[in-house]
């Protein structure tokens, strides 16, 4: 398959979804458990980055610890969605905004379910939900330091709209990089956050080319 040939695979299937959504035989709920797992399965795919994996020395800490990382990882991309989602939502007209913004209410009530549809105990279920809560709530705090970093040190390379999109990337990679090492980053930690970054770019684009608004 082509490049033109996997662009109208896209074009389908964005507008196969929004046929199905105005039919109602995709909910809100449905929707939002599609891409919960599509973005919890990027946080999957990161950790099993032979490259991370070597630089975190994932093979030779606790299972625990590899737990915990895994759980940050998931966290972060799942983090990208609703902020991604946020940002999109408040430009839709009439019903379809309030379709996605009950889907991007959704996504942490609907990764719970899922969490308890394949066997998690509750009380992980609800550390959980304590978890994405804190990072979701959190990431406009440290949106507005990376906001005030960019207006001291202006990017010389992309467009306005480029560097914008840029931001939730630069954010989240920052504050994740720090809880990966909780708190005690060093210069040596620079090419992990950039992995890290590739990777919620390469989820951005791919919500981009999936989403059908």
């Amino acid at each position: 398959m082509n490049w033109r040939d996997l662009k109208i695979v896209k074009i389908l299937n964005k507008s196969l979804g929004r046929w199905l959504r105005k039919k109602g035989k995709i909910t809100e709920k449905t929707q939002a458990k599609e891409l919960v797992l599509f973005a919890s399965g990027r946080g999957s795919k990161l950790m099993l980055d032979p490259e991370f994996k070597r630089m975190m020395k994932i093979d030779s800490v606790s299972q625990f610890e590899e737990g915990r990382i895994l759980n940050e990882l998931v966290a972060a991309m799942l983090t990208l969605l609703n902020v991604y989602l946020r940002s999109k939502i408040p430009n839709l007209p009439g019903e379809k905004r309030e379709f996605w913004r009950s889907v991007q209410e959704g996504l942490i009530p609907v990764y719970k379910d899922w969490l308890s549809e394949i066997g998690i105990e509750k009380k992980l279920i609800d550390t959980w939900e304590m978890l994405l809560q804190k990072r979701f709530d959190e990431y406009y705090d440290y949106e507005r330091d990376s906001l005030e970093f960019l207006q001291q040190n202006p990017m010389q390379v992309g467009s306005s709209d480029q560097q914008e999109a840029y931001i939730p990337v630069m954010t989240i990679s920052a504050y994740t990089m720090m809880y990966l090492r909780k708190g005690k980053r060093d210069e040596s930690d620079r090419p992990i956050q950039s992995l890290i970054q590739r990777h919620l770019v390469d989820l951005q684009n791919e919500l981009i080319s999936k989403v059908g608004w």
